[in-house]
């Protein structure tokens, strides 16, 4: 699944905006023919490059989970080192599993919020992709939020290994994709690909 990413790079300067996607999702069966993976992620850059104008495609691995993008590796994209910027996991209060903190944020959590504050959850206060808020009576977002603020600031909070970024350029024609990467390599470090799994 390819996704708009949460704040774009500027690997490609100027515009990348307009050409970057993100990698945000893909799995295979375990039991698939070998090198499926590579071979599907690459079937579905070359489609959006050749029917969309997208044509930068940035993914990430996560060490916690014991990822190196050895599918990204396989494809060939450029390895672009672990993010500078540090991250956090939270314990979920619900299940003691690590979460994000768009985990507090998201519509399952407020419907357990909702349930413990002892609020009926409407029907029409979903979304397909989230909250339909206006639909809400008056207060009972502001105490959702409040809610989710808390429950977050109460949470466990722990520092984790950044994730391992990687790239792909490609153009529609050769000379389209050695211009790209040109470009590309002009404003990027590229590094070793890492080799050791996370703990």
């Amino acid at each position: 699944m390819f996704s708009v990413p949460n704040s774009f790079s500027k690997l490609l300067g100027e515009g990348t905006d307009e050409v970057e996607r993100l990698i945000s999702r893909g799995a295979c069966i375990s039991w698939s023919p070998k090198n499926l993976a590579s071979s599907f992620l690459m079937w579905c850059i070359k489609w959006m490059v050749k029917n969309t104008k997208y044509r930068l495609f940035v993914s990430y691995s996560d060490p916690m989970a014991k990822e190196l993008g050895t599918i990204y590796q396989a494809c060939n994209f450029y390895y672009l080192g672990q993010r500078k910027v540090k991250e956090y996991k939270y314990i979920n209060p619900y299940t003691g599993k690590y979460v994000s903190d768009r985990f507090f944020r998201q519509k399952t959590a407020y419907k357990k919020y909702a349930k413990e504050l002892g609020i009926e959850w409407g029907k029409d206060w979903n979304h397909k992709t989230g909250m339909n808020w206006e639909n809400m009576p008056e207060g009972i977002e502001k105490i959702l939020r409040d809610c989710s603020k808390r429950k977050q600031a109460e949470s466990i909070k722990i520092e984790v290994p950044s994730k391992h970024k990687y790239a792909l350029v490609l153009g529609r024609s050769k000379k389209e994709t050695e211009r790209l990467k040109r470009e590309f390599l002009k404003l990027n470090k590229i590094y070793p690909y890492p080799k050791t799994r996370g703990e």
